[in-house]
């Protein structure tokens, strides 16, 4: 099927696609479900169509012959709904995918092998923008601190949970990446960097609440993370659920642990002591 082709049935789509909300109450309940799949499908193939024609612009040179000043702003004119957000990414990814340069530290980590296992999990849809873009951002934090040797085996698991997570799992590999693969060294140099970044802000009132920046090394979130999750589980009255959010169940469990660590050192100092006869 030439281009051609290919784009009159995705002109099709399209317009089958405008009026799918005057059809789709006629779809039995049991078929919205696959009805999503197979739209979550086509999303995805969008995506990828999206880098494919964004790298060729790029590699033809229509992106920089044009009157668009980045290649951001190329994709701005012609795909406007990316001014919500993601146009950096698809950039970033496209440039990926055709080995161009997309950083300082670039070269280290996008050798032939992995630009072309990169290009063909986002082609096929299996890897979305979004997690190639976050994939490609902490290799280029972590490759000057790995062997080079692991560099591919590290890729690969990148994509590999890049395909079945999402940005928050890739960028969860970090610590477990540098302490098996990091060079001679690395972990205990980042475990002592990470404990000098600790820090929590000053109060800032913000229209009656108090607002405060908390950041924590790995050692420091367990700590806090065993202190109030128990504390942070829904708690039914009465047989009511409880309607708090999640973010409102955490806050009140941090204050209730803060509250019972006073309450304990206020015991212990009043505590009667023993004269010795």
């Amino acid at each position: 099927m030439s281009f051609a082709d290919r784009f009159a049935v995705v002109d099709a789509a399209a317009e089958a696609l405008t009026r799918l909300d005057q059809v789709v109450h006629q779809c039995q309940g049991s078929d919205l479900g696959p009805a999503m799949g197979r739209l979550d499908v086509l999303r995805r193939l969008v995506e990828a169509a999206q880098v494919s024609v964004l790298a060729e612009g790029l590699e033809r040179g229509e992106v920089a012959s044009s009157t668009c000043a980045t290649a951001a702003g190329w994709v701005l004119e012609w795909a406007p709904s990316y001014r919500a957000g993601g146009a950096g990414d698809l950039v970033k990814v496209a440039q990926a995918c055709i080995g161009m340069p997309v950083g300082a530290r670039a070269a280290h980590v996008l050798d032939h092998g992995s630009v072309r296992r990169l290009r063909s999990c986002v082609l096929a849809g299996r890897v979305g923008v979004r997690c190639a873009a976050v994939a490609l951002t902490e290799m280029h934090k972590l490759g000057p601190r790995l062997t080079p040797a692991a560099l591919p085996t590290v890729w690969e698991g990148f994509l590999q949970v890049a395909g079945e997570a999402g940005p928050r799992e890739v960028r969860g590999l970090r610590e477990r990446i540098i302490a098996t693969y990091g060079r001679q060294g690395e972990f205990q140099v980042r475990q002592d960097r990470l404990r000098h970044g600790v820090s929590l802000s000053a109060g800032r009132a913000d229209d009656g609440m108090v607002e405060y920046q908390l950041r924590l090394d790995p050692e420091g979130a367990s700590v806090l993370e065993a202190a109030i999750g128990p504390l942070s589980a829904p708690n039914p009255v009465d047989g009511l659920s409880d309607l708090r959010p999640s973010d409102q169940r955490r806050g009140d469990a941090l204050v209730e642990a803060c509250r019972r660590s006073t309450a304990a050192g206020v015991r212990r100092r009043r505590r009667p002591r023993h004269r010795s006869s």
